[in-house]
């Protein structure tokens, strides 16, 4: 099987619907990689109901979460692989509130914010903290400390021929950026926040995202062969991202906006 990733939702903040969000999507943040036939979600968003049929026909799933703000677990649960029988969804999540962490699976699916405990899935669920380093099948998980507000993680997937960096929701400061260089240095893919365009930046230097433009550069401060900006903001529709689209061209030669439905492959 050629290694992959599919862009299941790559839309930040809240999930939308309407024609003018068509081209690149609704469905809030989560990717599927497939790495030596090791399929990995990245992120809990509502793209999670994207996932395709050959990949819920899996008995073993790992889900991987940046961190547990609500518009990248929000997919969680009504994600088709719970109400299956004899499979086994492995989630792992950042543990940066110790003890207060550890029972935000156990809140969310109870009332009153949802009708259905974690007793009441078919499936066998386990939840435990993302460690720093640990391997999934034959692909090994690294993790690093991004910036955002109350904490996230950037995670890279590696084999012994591939390597992509998912960095969401992290302001690439110059400490952040100087850290995560060798950390995602000539990476197949980066998988990086840019929901701001740059005229639009002031005032939200302290939001925990980045404008476009400067996720796009650090492509070509890691080396990194192919780019994709995700996180979009819920306020950018797709012919004001298809204006931006020529300045993306300008700054990294193999940089676009992820488009939800995108497999980039191989």
């Amino acid at each position: 099987m050629t290694d992959s990733l599919t862009v299941l939702g790559t839309r930040g903040s809240i999930p939308l619907s309407g024609p003018d969000y068509t081209a690149y999507g609704c469905a809030t943040t989560s990717f599927l990689a497939v790495l030596n036939d090791t399929p990995i979600l990245l992120d809990g968003g509502s793209g999670l109901m994207n996932v395709p049929e050959e990949i819920l026909e899996k008995t073993q799933l790992t889900l991987l979460l940046s961190h547990l703000h609500l518009d990248h677990i929000i997919g969680l649960s009504m994600f088709p692989y719970l109400f299956r029988k004899d499979v086994n969804l492995s989630v792992y999540y950042p543990d940066y509130y110790g003890s207060e962490t550890d029972m935000w699976h156990e809140r969310l699916f109870s009332p009153p914010l949802w009708p259905v405990g974690l007793n009441g899935l078919s499936a066998n669920v386990t939840f435990g903290p993302l460690p720093d380093s640990f391997t999934v099948g034959n692909v090994r998980i690294d993790t690093e400390d991004g910036e955002h507000p109350g904490g996230v993680k950037v995670i890279r997937l590696m084999t012994e021929t591939r390597k992509i960096i998912f960095a969401t929701d992290c302001t690439l400061t110059d400490e952040v950026s100087r850290r995560l260089t060798g950390f995602a240095y000539n990476c197949d893919l980066l998988l990086t926040d840019g929901q701001f365009f740059p005229e639009e930046w002031e005032g939200h230097e302290a939001s925990g995202h980045n404008t476009y433009a400067a996720a796009a550069n650090f492509g070509n401060i890691c080396h990194a062969k192919k780019v994709r900006i995700i996180h979009h903001s819920p306020w950018h529709t797709d012919e004001m991202m298809d204006k931006e689209t020529a300045r993306l061209d300008r700054i990294h030669p193999d940089c676009a906006f992820a488009r939800e439905g995108e497999i980039i492959t191989f």
